[in-house]
């Protein structure tokens, strides 16, 4: 005779539901910020004015003291979601879509950090002028 599937496994099936959707808004949210910076720090043209540089530099001070941190935060959150329903993914029950898993997400971090140091470097020739 077929096991009738109890309440729990109702209860367990609707937790991962909901964990798996907390993770996916976080990683898009997370994946189109980290592809906006990098377009706009992939930029290479600058303002001509020295005042006009000075606010970038502001700018981008201020992304890497607040934003950078929010958002790494945010990254590390989204790892300790997809551990908790890491099993059911091995298992088939979640399928994960290319650029979701944090791997992927981590190889989109490491091509924002490559872009925000080119920025500070290019940001420090540009002062230099």
């Amino acid at each position: 005779m077929p096991r009738v599937p109890d309440v729990q496994d109702g209860v367990k099936a609707n937790e991962l539901e909901l964990r798996w959707q907390e993770y996916y808004e976080l990683v898009t949210v997370l994946l189109q910020w980290i592809r906006r910076y990098v377009v706009l720090f992939e930029e290479r043209k600058f303002p001509g004015s020295y005042e006009e540089i000075e606010i970038l530099w502001r700018q981008f001070l201020k992304f890497k003291e607040t934003e950078l941190p929010a958002k790494e935060a945010d990254k590390n959150r989204s790892k300790l979601i997809f551990s908790s329903f890491e099993s059911a993914v091995q298992a088939g029950q979640v399928k994960v879509p290319p650029g979701y898993h944090p791997i992927d997400v981590e190889k989109e971090w490491g091509r924002l950090h490559i872009a925000i140091l080119e920025r500070e470097r290019l940001l420090r020739v540009e002062f230099e002028r």
